[in-house]
């Protein structure tokens, strides 16, 4: 038993688990207890004092059960399941330390010894009720309460006479407790195996989610820096230039600068900040409305007055949903185009709305089975990405997609609803 004590003693230096402490508390008590019983501890332990003889016999088993009870509440972790059974322990505890002050006073009563073995069987009826639909997480538990449960049956009857009293029966108690030292510390060690297993396949898991974020967000990156884009600003350029309208081309220059400087910036950013965001986009509906000869308006809103530097979103989010209400939604080049772009706080989520007034998602896919091919791809990418995000996050980030024609208005809708 010493050598079982100190084996765990060393896990418990090494993992630093409280339930550590009180399976070594409860080992002690237990191994004094059984001096008690066996006349080792009066032979060597307390010499020539046999009055503390019959007080740490019952001291030291009250002193065993409540460390017992400690350990079973953390072992099993009942902080994950329901309330009444951490009630239940935290009952078993106060009643089990008020009996402990009584002992003092009532030595050797026959009702410590039933409570004793009451408490015994309430861990492992808790133990087996809480992992019910997984009993084999707990076998080495099981076992463990079992031979216990016959060593203290045999140890009883021996005492009653029921069952002839032999070397196996004086020893009895001695053989039942080492075997469930035994078995419990094989439970606590497979334990850790399976812990250890589960934060494995968990991290395994995170670094999927985060290897496929990051080849999604290059897609993106890709999809936002393709030649077709780059050769038409600097052809609008040009047409600036030739046409002797130096300051516009200047202007437009600029911001072709600053949104290949910044898309190249944040290619290995897993999140930017909602300005920076909101600045890129700026960038490109400047670029894009001067290319296409001013046929579109745009108007971006903080109507919540978020300070949007502290706002962290993922990254190439925002400028693909307003590039497909620019291309999908605006086909007709003579009427009144427009894209606003709404921030907002709603409960404990970010709320970025892209609102064009365009011919609206349903006409748009029915239109062009190319476009609807290009819309869709880039849409799903980007609604996958959020899921990701999710499951990597644990945040709740996801998009929406309405159709205003539906609501006697013209244009699309697209919300990115993130949980801050």
């Amino acid at each position: 038993m010493i050598l079982i004590l100190a084996y765990n003693l060393i896990y418990f230096f090494i993992l630093k688990k409280r339930y550590y402490v009180y399976y070594l508390f409860y080992g002690t008590s237990i191994l004094i207890y059984l001096n008690t019983q066996n006349g080792l501890g009066f032979q060597y332990l307390w010499t020539n004092l046999p009055f503390l003889n019959p007080l740490i016999d019952e001291l030291s088993m009250s002193f065993s059960v409540i460390f017992f009870l400690l350990f079973c509440k953390n072992y099993l972790d009942l902080g994950k399941y329901q309330t009444l059974t951490i009630k239940i322990f935290h009952i078993c505890i106060s009643v089990k330390i008020v009996l402990l002050f009584s002992q003092f006073i009532y030595l050797h009563n026959y009702i410590y010894s039933l409570l004793n073995f009451v408490f015994f069987q309430i861990c492992l009826f808790i133990g087996i009720f809480v992992n019910i639909d997984n009993l084999f997480k707990v076998k080495w538990l099981i076992i463990s309460f079992a031979l216990l449960n016959l060593a203290i049956l045999i140890f009883i009857g021996e005492k009653i006479g029921w069952i002839p009293s032999s070397i196996v029966t004086v020893y009895i108690l001695n053989i039942g407790v080492v075997l469930q030292f035994i078995f419990l510390s094989v439970a606590i060690a497979e334990t850790i195996r399976n812990n250890d297993k589960v934060k494995n396949e968990s991290l395994s898991k995170l670094l999927l989610l985060e290897e496929k974020n990051n080849a999604l967000r290059i897609s993106e990156l890709k999809k936002q820096m393709n030649p077709h884009f780059i050769f038409n600003a600097l052809n609008a350029i040009q047409s600036k230039i030739l046409t002797s309208k130096q300051e516009e081309a200047s202007r437009l220059l600029i911001s072709f600068s600053k949104l290949i400087r910044k898309n190249l910036e944040i290619s290995d950013m897993q999140f930017i900040s909602l300005q920076d965001e909101l600045d890129n986009v700026e960038n490109y509906l400047k670029i894009e409305n001067t290319r296409l000869g001013d046929s579109f308006s745009y108007e971006i809103k903080n109507i919540s007055g978020l300070n949007l530097d502290e706002l962290k979103i993922p990254t190439f989010i925002v400028q693909p949903l307003v590039e497909n209400g620019i291309w999908h939604g605006f086909v007709d080049k003579e009427r009144e185009n427009k894209i606003l772009i709404i921030v907002s706080l709603e409960d404990d989520f970010l709320l970025i709305s892209i609102i064009d007034n365009g011919i609206g998602v349903d006409k748009s896919l029915r239109q062009k089975s190319n476009i609807t091919k290009h819309k869709s791809v880039g849409l799903n990418m980007i609604k996958e990405r959020l899921e990701l995000l999710t499951n990597q996050v644990h945040k709740d980030h996801t998009i929406k997609i309405e159709d205003l024609n539906k609501e006697n208005k013209s244009g699309t809708k697209v919300v990115i609803k993130i949980e801050l």
